[in-house]
């Protein structure tokens, strides 16, 4: 049984911009040290449950991080065209949500906040029964072309079935009527709806995080740092990525990884 998305968000370092700044001071050759606002053994916990990779779909992703080069030439080349050139803020992502909630009438049962430390652009989670959901917008720049299609993916379809799912015989029973755990799915379906608005259907990103698990799972954070940078244009979204896959660990420079990037591409293709 796998973990699903609302405790994976959760589990974040707490000292990302610290990590971050000693990891590139170190010119990149120091694997940062994570902490968390978790109990080790809490930590070891969701490590073990969420470090099972997948490498079924790994010759899919690698076929696409070729077609990526045949079709664009390069990381960037293809960045531009699927994002554009213009940038916008964590505001403008928080009203283009606001609105996008208050359209479906669901204002009434979402905080939306702007916050500092988010591995993801955005997340969508609830922590009770009787708590509002709550939308998380990591703050910083983000392409312009990407509102509509993160709207699309954390409301349109995260939220969405969660409001569903509580409507339902099943809610928080799924065991007791022999209900699977609908995460990948839901992260498929998810990834699908993201591609809606943007101009390119290739799944590049999500095949290059399956890959970068894979790889992760038997590399330390330096190392896959390094077999990873020519597919970035920056290296700060390099960094995200990295730090996705070892998500859970404390010292990066063990081999391991965290399967929950996979579940986007993995999705897509179930």
């Amino acid at each position: 049984k796998r973990t699903g998305p609302s405790v994976n968000m959760r589990v974040c370092p707490s000292n990302l911009a610290e990590a971050k700044h000693k990891f590139f001071a170190s010119d990149c050759q120091e694997a940062p040290v994570f902490r968390y606002n978790y109990l080790d053994e809490e930590i070891d916990a969701y490590f073990a449950e969420t470090s099972h990779v997948c490498y079924e779909c790994l010759p899919d992703a690698e076929r696409i991080l070729k077609l990526m080069y045949a079709d664009y030439g390069s990381p960037k080349r293809f960045s531009e065209q699927l994002y554009g050139p213009g940038t916008l803020d964590s505001d403008d992502l928080f009203d283009a949500i606001q609105a996008y909630v208050d359209d479906l009438n669901l204002m009434e049962r979402v905080n939306i906040c702007i916050v500092e430390q988010l591995l993801s652009i955005a997340c969508v989670n609830k922590f009770s029964n009787e708590s509002k959901f709550q939308i998380k917008i990591r703050s910083g720049a983000l392409s312009g072309a990407t509102v509509q299609s993160i709207c699309d993916h954390e409301v349109g379809t995260h939220l969405l079935r969660m409001v569903n799912d509580e409507s339902q015989t099943w809610h928080r029973n799924r065991d007791r009527y022999g209900l699977s755990n609908p995460w990948t799915t839901e992260e498929g379906l998810a990834t699908l709806n993201t591609y809606i608005s943007l101009p390119s259907k290739l799944l590049y990103p999500q095949a290059l995080m399956y890959f970068a698990v894979c790889r992760g799972s038997s590399i330390g954070f330096v190392e896959l740092f390094q077999e990873l940078r020519s597919h970035f244009a920056d290296p700060e979204r390099c960094w995200t990525m990295c730090c996705r896959v070892k998500r859970g660990l404390r010292d990066t420079s063990k081999p391991g990884a965290s399967y929950v990037g996979q579940a986007y591409f993995k999705g897509c293709v179930e």
